[in-house]
């Protein structure tokens, strides 16, 4: 585990203060995540275009990424809120490095990173790349191609960029859209589905 060193302009003490008022914020809508949340600063989940990251580990832990030489830092820190808004809801749904199945179809991953990026852009007021997809006819393409995906898909292509075409965050930008179309035709708010299994969610929206 790496442990970032804290930057000159961020200190140690500004960290503390800022996970506690976003945790106290994200139980007030997820209370099932854990007061005493455990948080750890690991640079292996770092995006470059935002200086920050996340993985949620296990259900009592999660684990923030910061590049200190982000040159915007209040967009990065508002970035990192994001961050850890995201990573709560998947610890509420229970999708965490201590509970992944390898043999998890690649649309209910996508769908449950679709779920938690919807989250972050409602809550944390967040923007993300990877919560923007392109118009129906190729999403739905998308969708369908993922559903398609063998139990050995190489995630990285998919998930981040896919050098055949030239498309990032494939998956995450496919399982925003399943999601966003199961909220409009149910009328649920994006908190009634952390705990809704992704085959239900893509039930939900009702693609086929």
């Amino acid at each position: 585990m790496e442990i970032i060193k804290y930057p000159e302009n961020v200190v140690h003490e500004t960290f503390d203060k800022n996970i506690a008022e976003w945790n106290e914020e994200v139980r007030q809508l997820l209370p099932d995540v854990p007061i005493d949340l455990k948080v750890e600063f690991n640079n292996e989940w770092l995006i470059p275009d935002t200086g920050t990251g996340g993985f949620a580990s296990s259900k009592e832990k999660i684990e923030l990424s910061f590049d200190e030489n982000f040159e915007d830092k209040e967009a990065q820190i508002k970035d990192l809120r994001a961050s850890y808004f995201h990573e709560c809801y998947h610890v509420v749904q229970g999708f965490t490095g201590q509970d992944y199945d390898d043999h998890i179809p690649a649309i209910e991953d996508a769908i449950l990173e679709g779920a938690a990026t919807r989250f972050e852009t409602i809550y944390a007021n967040a923007d993300p790349g990877w919560s923007h997809y392109p118009e129906r006819e190729k999403v739905v393409e998308w969708v369908n191609l993922i559903k398609g995906l063998p139990e050995n898909y190489d995630s990285q292509k998919w998930k981040f960029y896919n050098p055949d075409n030239n498309e990032r965050w494939i998956m995450y930008r496919s399982g925003v859209f399943v999601v966003d179309q199961a909220l409009e035709n149910s009328k649920l708010d994006i908190i009634d589905l952390v705990k809704m299994k992704a085959k239900d969610i893509l039930a939900l929206a009702e693609l086929d």
